[in-house]
């Protein structure tokens, strides 16, 4: 019983000291600390649930400097935690954990040092991302895992295996049961259709999910209470369908459904238009596609 208050006491410890900020965690990253969460989620999973959660929360939270993260990957950290996140029998609470660390390593104010170090295990991480979508029925859970897909979407090999794996029109179903009451998972959601939308070839997939669509009833959307978390939905949605109506055919399904007051800078005949670049013209005079 000690020894396990103790242990308790020393993940909590790392994981308030690694919040810090990135300093501290390249200081505790210098005491080797890194190698020790890692040697703790080896050998703690055969025993304790929790006990593998609180170190990959840990981790989570000591990851937040390069070197730190560089460290990680040195100490076989990637294969660790995918193999966390593939494995059928992990349970649900781990693999929370997992995928907040997962976040945190490819996230952009860590510059998404760790997303290379990941690309090669894009054909079984997605997949068992998507089973974790379609799964739970933790709000948090799904939140964190929408948000790892935004941040691997940066990689176009990641993006090729969430078009060809059916990601968005999974998440789009999810977000449909939550009736509107999860604005920061439709947040992640537009961010990923807008990372996606880059790629010309991911728009013919984009129009068949009717992805513009989700994004017009996105903006419709004012729930009370919530206006500073709307705000950053309405600006993400606005930017994706925006990118997203330089194909005509998608713009054309803007319009039959009376969104495109929703675009920040229109006009009605510029988007039904099959000119591409008259399209592109009429809508990104405010932003770099």
């Amino acid at each position: 019983k000690d020894d396990t208050t103790l242990t308790r006491g020393a993940l909590a410890a790392l994981t308030a000291l690694g919040l810090a900020g990135p300093r501290a965690g390249s200081s505790i990253t210098r005491c080797l600390g890194i190698r020790a969460l890692l040697t703790s989620v080896i050998t703690t999973g055969k025993t304790s649930i929790d006990f593998v959660a609180a170190s990959l929360r840990a981790l989570a939270s000591v990851c937040s400097s390069a070197m730190a993260i560089n460290q990680f990957v040195k100490d076989g950290g990637p294969e660790i935690l995918i193999d966390l996140l593939v494995t059928d029998n992990t349970s649900e609470k781990e693999k929370m954990e997992a995928t907040a660390l997962l976040v945190q390593i490819t996230a952009p104010w860590v510059n998404g040092v760790g997303l290379p170090y990941l690309e090669s295990f894009a054909k079984d991480l997605i997949p068992s991302l998507n089973c974790l979508v379609e799964n739970t029925n933790c709000g948090q859970t799904l939140l964190l895992v929408a948000a790892a897909f935004n941040h691997l979407s940066k990689s176009k090999k990641y993006a090729l295996v969430i078009l060809e794996q059916e990601t968005v029109k999974k998440l789009l179903k999810t977000v449909k049961k939550s009736a509107g009451r999860n604005v920061w998972l439709m947040e992640q959601v537009a961010a990923l259709i807008s990372e996606l939308a880059r790629i010309p070839e991911a728009r013919i997939y984009l129009a068949k999910v009717r992805a513009s669509i989700a994004l017009v009833s996105f903006l419709r959307m004012r729930p009370p209470g919530l206006e500073d978390a709307y705000r950053r939905l309405e600006i993400t949605a606005a930017a994706a369908l925006t990118r997203l109506c330089v194909d005509p055919e998608i713009a054309r399904q803007v319009v039959a459904v009376g969104g495109a007051d929703c675009l920040p800078s229109y006009r009605v005949e510029d988007l039904l238009t099959e000119d591409e670049n008259q399209i592109e013209a009429g809508l990104l005079k405010y932003t770099k596609s």
